[in-house]
Formats: structure tokens, C-alpha cells, sequence
């Protein structure tokens, strides 16, 4: 788990925060014209671990 850490460009790990603020977002008029989307909130480990 510790290298998935240090592999996320903002080096820690989430926090319940990081997931509501998006879900926040997701629920109000500002994200109107969004529709069936994936939404990855993983801090940009999943590119990191890429190698994006």
C-alpha cells in the first residue's frame, strides 16, 4: 500500500472529504450538463502508476 502512496502526486492518501467534495459538485447546478460519466477520485495514482 505505501507505494501506491508515494506513487499518488499528492502523496497521501484520500480522505472522505476529497470523495464528498466531488460528489458536492457532481449534485449541483454547476455540473449541469454532465451525464453518464466515471468519475475517478484516486488523487492521480491510476496515471501515475501508468506512467501517464
Amino acid at each position: 500500500m505505501q507505494w501506491l502512496i508515494d506513487a499518488t502526486p499528492l502523496g497521501r492518501t484520500g480522505r472522505s472529504e476529497d470523495v464528498a467534495s466531488v460528489v458536492a459538485f457532481m449534485l449541483s447546478d454547476d455540473a449541469g450538463f454532465l451525464n453518464g460519466i466515471d468519475v475517478l477520485v484516486d488523487g492521480g495514482v491510476f496515471a501515475a502508476v501508468r506512467g501517464d
